[in-house]
């Protein structure tokens, strides 16, 4: 068996956290100040997301899981 050497440098690369900091917040993310602001193609997008997370909801709540 052929031992390998890692450096320091590449074992913190792989396996150290990342301390970068996520930001889920619409008005800070984008900078806007009033959500209206949003395009009207971000909207739309948001709309057929929710749908069809409605759709596949209910589709769940019709199907039989006891069989």
């Amino acid at each position: 068996m052929k031992i390998r050497l890692v450096t320091r440098e590449q074992v913190k690369k792989a396996y150290g956290k990342n301390n970068k900091k996520n930001i889920l917040d619409l008005k800070e993310e984008l900078g806007l100040k009033n959500v209206e602001d949003l395009p009207k193609e971000a909207l739309k997008i948001l709309k057929g997301t929710l749908s069809f997370i409605e759709y596949v909801n209910t589709k769940e709540d019709n199907s039989n899981e006891d069989k």
